[in-house]
């Protein structure tokens, strides 16, 4: 069936994946309905047919930003507890291989959702960012809470560990924030993978199912995977940095890709349209994702370590990838 033929329908449902059944599923839909309802049920409504069965752990919800409100909400909550969805806006989802190209850098109508299932532990916290004071106190006095948040629930004995946030956290802001946040955790071994939903204070996420501004979350992940990473670095040619962020993230060469996270950068975006190369950029991530999903968003601002094992850091205007993978 043809692309175009998939958005007549109104609905792209992708591949679901497993890392092993008892360990890690990760599912994805996507709608193109304008209606945030409609597209939220139905996106989800695929995400959850790609679990086969199993209860869902984790929701995420990344969404354009005009469908980003209760109305959505409520159409992915008719088919996932509340409390086990979080989301955001971006200026365009990223998932599969859809890349929502027809509708330009700032999308009107496009709705992503990543159903995750299995045996991991998850540790979950948000924290407002202070109205007052400058952005090293803000940003990192609300990293700091984060981090001492999710401290306990990181000192497991599972190998495969991560820490997703997202949230208001936009690029320079991030750095404070990303600082505080893995100086809090104490694990730097742990990579921390971000991004920063457009809209600065006004930006709109989603926690346990309610919309919230002004604030971060972060989740801690832990169980029976590997969890690597790669970024791109700012400048020349971004299909470039898409397969250098790519060598990075599968750099051990005996991993198998089940979850691809990307939190993208809309200046990238922008770029890869002018030069026509966005459906090939998305060619590469899905590629590489193999039989696993590919789920992000194009937002403000990301955080990833700057190399295996170090500390994460606040960034911005590149690609940032996080990859769940199996032995």
């Amino acid at each position: 069936m043809s692309l175009h033929l998939h958005r007549l329908l109104g609905i792209l449902t992708l591949a679901s994946a497993a890392m092993a059944s008892e360990a890690f599923l990760s599912s994805v839909g996507c709608s193109h309905l304008v209606d945030p309802s409609a597209a939220g049920l139905e996106a989800a409504k695929a995400a959850r047919d790609g679990l086969r069965g199993e209860p869902p752990r984790l929701v995420f919800v990344f969404a354009a930003r005009p469908q980003m409100g209760d109305a959505l909400v409520q159409g992915v909550a008719s088919v996932f507890p509340p409390n086990v969805i979080f989301g955001g806006e971006f200026y365009a989802p990223l998932a599969g291989n859809e890349d929502f190209a027809d509708q330009g850098v700032g999308i009107k109508a496009g709705i992503a959702v990543l159903a995750m299932a299995g045996s991991f532990r998850t540790r979950i916290t948000s924290a407002e960012v202070p109205a007052t004071g400058d952005r090293t106190f803000r940003y990192g006095t609300c990293g700091s809470a984060l981090g001492h948040a999710l401290r306990p629930g990181l000192d497991g004995p599972e190998p495969g560990k991560a820490v997703i946030t997202f949230g208001q956290q936009h690029t320079g802001d991030n750095e404070p924030f990303a600082k505080a946040l893995t100086n809090a955790l104490a694990h730097p071994e742990v990579p921390v993978i971000g991004g920063g939903v457009p809209g600065g204070t006004n930006g709109t996420i989603i926690v346990e199912g309610q919309r919230r501004t002004g604030c971060n979350v972060a989740i801690a992940i832990c169980g029976q995977f590997t969890c690597t990473t790669g970024h791109g670095e700012p400048g020349g040619e971004p299909l470039e940095q898409t397969r250098q962020a790519l060598q990075q993230g599968t750099a051990s060469g005996k991993i198998h890709p089940r979850l691809i996270l990307a939190f993208h950068s809309r200046t990238v975006r922008e770029q890869l349209l002018q030069r026509r190369q966005l459906t090939s950029e998305v060619a590469l991530l899905t590629q590489m994702a193999g039989p696993g999903v590919l789920f992000g968003g194009y937002g403000s601002g990301q955080v990833v370590p700057p190399a295996w094992g170090e500390p994460s850091i606040g960034r911005g205007h590149l690609l940032a990838l996080a990859v769940f993978s199996t032995p």
